[in-house]
């Protein structure tokens, strides 16, 4: 059987054909754009007769254990996302352009009416840039916005596409300030939530990052300067390589560890789990660190890789903490970046025997090995970031209620998707400072006897928000602290922002018709023109035009 996993939603903008091909499985899938595992008919059959001990790999067969693996992948590819600083900024991206261009685009509006595209509209239209054009002035404000959030996120999740030039750089000035406009763009969406001297401190830091883009670009220094429009700083690896490497090697862990009779080292290599993206993370950190090919998979070559992910994802630079460097900043913050400086500290320990021994998976180990490496370079230990993201719901009012709201779902409608997230990152960050280990080493924690009953209650707690069930349709994941009802509005709610995030990107970047094929369980359950009479209704309600109002370009 094989059990590859299908993680291409994901990605979908950021292979290459031949990535693409091996993604092109039917088994699995975690999209960040609704935040939903879609799992096949037959991984559902696989895994629908475990019960609460379901990590007790010794009580299950191997093709339950396989189609668990399956799920277990994909909820690792959530808590990526919502557990880790990189993975936070990624799923912000959509509400993140929303929020800020949504007043711009009604401005547009007034002034040309429903056009589309309007990243065309302003090549064909406009040819000023006099500081006193409105329309000009609004266009420049929604294109550039969008667009730093765009370059930022083609940079951290695949280079390898920049590097055969497969992305079109439109309104690009630098990889480095669209890297600081992101950071600027993801404080402003959040420092509605903190308030009194944190609100400030909040301001001062974008205000930081502000004059830091004007000093790099205006800086003598041309070498390895990201700010500057012509030096392209690229990473040899990004989120892509690196998310589907811990997923991948996390998922092989819990079935190493659930029985290791059957799941060896030997077999996995012969089934091609490593295969393309899955395992160009661990060749690159083999390559770096000079360290041999492991022998079996509980060796501490893989444990220490896990950590380096663990780290890589990490950034802390001007969110949660301070702007640490400013001359560093862009390479402090982009993962592939810090992968790569991680592994060259692995590789200088190693060559002074510093002992990184990994036996018990422990929380003890966890914090010797990321202690040994952050020293090394400068990075503040997770302990550090973690604390100070807890500290924010002591500070601030506004959060306190945020994680009120938490409890049972009851979000105001207002930033509703970052309310939701926002809260989901504070509570993960309280679970891993206290259980590191399990976030690292998941799959060793979730079977065998590594297994705790706190683990079992974490893999509960930090499920992914929504699942696709055997009829194939998407549900809220259930929650005992919410009620059916509080479930369904919130899957609701959910639905109708991701729809109109999506027609908005559309109407900003895509020729021609609006697409409203873009969620396929709601497709396969409505005719094409009742999608476009429901999401023109939606559209209507935020802009006060319908889809079947606008003109091309």
């Amino acid at each position: 059987m094989n059990y590859s996993i299908d993680s291409n939603v994901i990605y979908r903008d950021y292979t290459t054909d031949e990535q693409d091909k091996l993604f092109n499985n039917t088994l699995g899938s975690y999209s960040t754009e609704d935040f939903t595992i879609r799992l096949a008919y037959f991984i559902h059959n696989g895994i629908e007769k475990l019960t609460s001990d379901i990590m007790n790999g010794t009580a299950l067969d191997e093709n339950s254990l396989k189609a668990y693996s399956t799920y277990f992948h994909e909820i690792i590819h959530w808590r990526q996302h919502i557990g880790s600083t990189s993975g936070f900024i990624l799923s912000l991206i959509l509400p993140i352009q929303f929020l800020n261009t949504e007043k711009f685009l009604k401005i547009i509006l007034k002034n040309i009416g429903p056009v589309k595209p309007l990243t065309k509209y302003y090549y064909n239209n406009v040819t000023t840039n006099h500081p006193t054009d409105e329309l000009f002035i609004n266009l420049n404000n929604v294109l550039n916005n969008y667009y730093d959030l765009y370059h930022y996120r083609n940079l951290v999740v695949n280079p390898k596409l920049i590097h055969k030039e497969q992305i079109q750089e439109e309104f690009y000035l630098s990889y480095g300030h669209s890297t600081a406009f992101t950071y600027i763009n993801l404080l402003e969406s959040i420092s509605y939530f903190f308030d009194g001297i944190n609100k400030d401190k909040i301001v001062s830091r974008i205000e930081e990052l502000k004059q830091l883009i004007v000093n790099q670009q205006e800086s003598k220094q041309e070498e390895f300067n990201a700010f500057k429009i012509n030096n392209k700083v690229i990473p040899p690896l990004g989120l892509l390589q690196i998310y589907e490497g811990q997923a991948r090697f996390l998922q092989l862990q819990f079935l190493y560890h659930s029985n290791k009779d059957i799941f060896t080292l030997q077999r996995f290599e012969s089934e091609n789990m490593f295969r393309g993206v899955y395992g160009e993370a661990f060749e690159l950190y083999l390559k770096i660190t000079g360290l041999d090919y492991p022998e079996e998979f509980g060796d501490s070559v893989i444990n220490i890789f896990l950590v380096v992910c663990d780290l890589a994802i990490n950034p802390t630079s001007a969110f949660p903490t301070e702007l640490e460097h400013e001359d560093s900043f862009f390479f402090d913050v982009i993962p592939g970046l810090r992968f790569y400086n991680l592994c060259q500290q692995v590789k200088a320990l190693n060559e002074k025997k510093v002992d990184m021994t990994v036996k018990e998976y422990s929380k003890e180990e966890y914090e010797k090995i990321t202690s040994l490496l952050c020293e090394g370079l400068n990075y503040p230990k997770p302990s550090r970031f973690l604390n100070e993201i807890i500290e924010w719901k002591n500070n601030n009012k506004i959060i306190e209620e945020l994680l009120n709201e938490e409890q049972n779902y009851s979000f105001k409608n207002e930033l509703y998707q970052i309310r939701f997230l926002f809260s989901k990152l504070i509570i993960f960050c309280r679970d891993k400072l206290e259980n590191p280990e399990f976030f690292c080493w998941t799959g060793a924690c979730s079977s065998g006897k590594n297994l705790k009953d706190i683990y079992a209650e974490l893999t509960e707690k930090h499920k992914a928000p929504f699942v696709n069930q055997k009829d194939l349709d998407i549900y809220a994941s259930s929650n005992e602290n919410v009620s059916e009802y509080m479930l369904n509005k919130f899957k609701d709610q959910f639905t109708s922002m991701n729809i109109i995030l999506n027609l908005t990107r559309q109407w900003i970047e895509k020729d021609g018709e609006f697409d409203v094929n873009f969620f396929e369980e709601i497709s396969a359950k409505n005719s094409e023109s009742e999608l476009y009479d429901a999401y023109s209704e939606i559209f209507n309600v935020h802009y006060n035009y319908r889809l079947d109002q606008f003109k091309f370009e």
